[in-house]
């Protein structure tokens, strides 16, 4: 979970130390450095909380532990050793779309474990037909 400026323009991620670049230090900072929008606002009880937070999930770590499992490793190489040659499309890598992006980049096409990526995304208000313009914006990843 990272903070986010109100107008999209900064993150407030941590930062390297400058003691030690590798470990990292929390980000200070309360207003925007572009507009000087602020950080937090105060809620109902007086507590203060982020105004933008952007959730995040890893993806490399996960698409490793695909690797890792033998069973989904094999699944991994599915496209490749199970692809229909009768000119019916039964999945994406059939498609002439991929096919061109195969034939495009020839290094994805010979390698086996190649991974192949859809990504969607689609916004929506989780609360209905409130008052408050608050939406989401999941972004999901499908291999």
């Amino acid at each position: 979970m990272v903070h986010a400026c109100p107008n999209d323009c900064y993150l407030y991620k941590p930062i390297p130390s400058a003691i030690d670049p590798t470990t990292r230090v929390e980000n200070t900072r309360t207003s925007c450095p572009i507009y000087g929008a602020s950080r937090y606002r105060s809620d109902t009880q007086g507590t203060t909380c982020p105004v933008k937070v952007l959730r995040w999930f890893p993806l490399i770590p996960r698409l490793l532990l695909t690797y890792r499992c033998p069973s989904l490793a094999d699944l991994m190489r599915w496209h490749h050793e199970n692809r229909s040659d009768d000119g019916i499309m039964r999945t994406v890598g059939d498609s002439r779309a991929m096919q061109h992006v195969e034939a495009t980049h020839s290094r994805m096409q010979d390698n086996p474990r190649a991974l192949r990526i859809g990504i969607a995304t689609d916004g929506f208000s989780p609360v209905g037909l409130s008052r408050k313009s608050y939406s989401i914006w999941p972004v999901m990843v499908i291999n």
